[in-house]
Formats: C-alpha cells, structure tokens, sequence
C-alpha cells in the first residue's frame, strides 16, 4: 500500500484507511524526502504500531530510499485507531455450548466495538467444537473431528482492551 508520507496522521485514521493499514504487507511512505529523518521515523513507528508485520519502506522521487535509524516513538492512537492486540483465553475445563454462548454474548454485547473476533476450539460433551465470533455476532459452532491443536483456548482479537477486562464482571 502506498501513502503520501507528507500527510501524516490525523486525531483519528478513516476506518476504510485504517482497515488497508492493518490487512497490508507492505507499507510504502512516498515523497520521503518532504519529511524531516525524525517525522518520518514516528510515521514509520506509527504505521509498525498499527500493523507489526508488514513490511515498511520509503521511496522519494520513484526510487526507493532508506528509512532513518532514528529511534522514534509511535503517535498515541485513540479508540478504533489503536494498534490491533491478540490474547489468548484458557478455558480450565470442558465447557459446554449453551453456557459459553451467553457468556461470549454478553462480553461481546458490552465490548463488541473493541472485539473483532474471537475463536478457538473447545472440548465439550458433543465433541470438538470450532467456536466464532465476528464482531457481535456469535456464530453457530462446528463440530470438528479430532486432531491436533489445543483444546479450550480461544483466541481473542480486538484494540482498544486489556485482557483482564474482557472477562471482568464489574465492568
């Protein structure tokens, strides 16, 4: 994906722009050489905040161009803006559907608009189940032959949460 170095970042990213950030693999600043090494540094930080894993680069007149060594912090990012984070939910037993489903709906009722999905396998008394979510909506499980993978860990993926919140009752 390509992006105009010289305009940096806003109070707040579109959520179209902020969507081709995170599902990019390469992140490429052009007109470079507009930036002093330091701001472009803190875009380069700020774009590795919002998307760790793919790759950022610079160019400057169609060619490409090095990044500074510049050790820069990321821009803060509020709300929707926040870097995407991952956490991972250990189930200490077998859990059975219909007891699991009221409890993902209501964390996804009152965080639905941090959490955009949330999967794993669990073991239950049907067997091996695929459990979904995507954004508020729990899907249907599937039932899943025996193999390998971990039983009763789901996979928690949203911004803007801490892990000991999700779960968290008084909240």
């Amino acid at each position: 994906m390509l992006g105009d170095a010289t305009y940096g970042f806003s109070a707040k990213i579109p959520a179209l722009v902020l969507a081709q950030l995170r599902a990019a693999g390469h992140l490429i600043l052009t007109k470079a050489e507009a930036l002093s090494p330091l701001r472009l540094a803190v875009v380069a930080a700020t774009l590795r905040a919002i998307n760790a894993v793919a790759r950022v680069s610079a160019a400057s007149h169609d060619a490409a161009c090095a990044l500074s060594d510049l050790a820069a912090t990321a821009l803060t990012l509020t709300g929707e803006d926040q870097p995407m984070l991952a956490c991972m939910l250990m189930l200490p037993v077998a859990a059975d559907w219909p007891p699991l489903y009221l409890l993902l709906s209501g964390v996804l009722h009152r965080n639905g608009d941090k959490l955009l999905r949330i999967k794993g396998v669990i073991r239950s008394p049907a067997g091996r189940l695929l459990i979904q979510t995507v954004r508020q909506s729990v899907h249907p499980p599937e039932n899943l032959p025996e193999g390998i993978g971990a039983d009763n860990e789901l996979t928690i993926i949203g911004h803007g949460f801490q892990h000991s919140q999700v779960f968290d009752p008084s909240l």
